[in-house]
């Protein structure tokens, strides 16, 4: 019998500040920017992922926001991982 803070989430795994991280998600790495991204992640969505994994470096951080404006579920449905390069000056934060 599994304990403790992630018992109650079989799918997720709570992090200390109480958000919970999808265990299965889509990761974006060599996916190209453009139609084929924004498609993947869109029906990856309608599959039920609840997870979207992508970097600065992909190059694809545009098409994954549009496929998530683009697909109607609620944007605090889906937990998105972005790694970004701190000495890049092109990282910002957008709400």
């Amino acid at each position: 019998m599994t304990t403790g803070p992630n018992a109650a989430s079989p799918h997720a795994r709570v992090l200390a500040d109480s958000n919970k991280v999808p265990w299965l998600g889509l990761g974006v790495w060599q996916v190209p920017d453009g139609p084929e991204c924004v498609n993947a992640v869109r029906w990856a969505l309608e599959l039920g992922y609840h997870h979207i994994d992508t970097a600065q470096a992909y190059g694809n951080e545009e098409s994954v926001g549009r496929a998530l404006a683009e697909s109607g579920v609620p944007r605090e449905k889906v937990f998105v991982t972005n790694e970004i390069q701190p000495q890049r000056e092109k990282a910002r934060r957008r709400g």
